[in-house]
């Protein structure tokens, strides 16, 4: 499709970013086709005392750093999360409650916007 005011988003992989689409409409058209869904992926992030969670659901989670701030937050956010290894989660940052999670078993993460932190289990 050609012509003016035309805005074709194809073939993209959300994978690693905590901000999707940014768009103003201005009387353009808009083509959003042949993305790849954000439940079909499972990036993978490294552990450090802040780990930034792209917009997918689930995530994995290599390393054994200690994390104590989950950055990517809204209103009543699950994300599930994929530990590689023994993964140990503190307060101190914006985690509600200490939890060590075992290699391989998943870490179910729901943001909670009225105490501002992550509830784990």
């Amino acid at each position: 499709m050609r012509g003016a005011n035309i805005l074709n988003i194809n073939g993209n992989n959300f994978d690693s970013t905590t901000t999707p689409l940014l768009f103003s409409a201005n009387n353009e058209t808009a083509l959003i086709t042949n993305n790849m869904g954000l439940d079909n992926i499972a990036p993978t992030q490294a552990s450090a005392a802040s780990v930034a969670l792209p917009v997918t659901a689930k995530v994995i989670i290599t390393g054994t750093t200690t994390i104590s701030t989950l950055v990517g937050t809204w209103s009543n956010r699950q994300v599930t999360i994929l530990p590689t290894g023994a993964l140990p989660f503190t307060t101190g940052g914006n985690i509600c409650n200490a939890l060590t999670a075992a290699a391989d078993v998943p870490v179910h993460a729901l943001w909670d916007a009225g105490r501002n932190c992550w509830h784990l289990k």
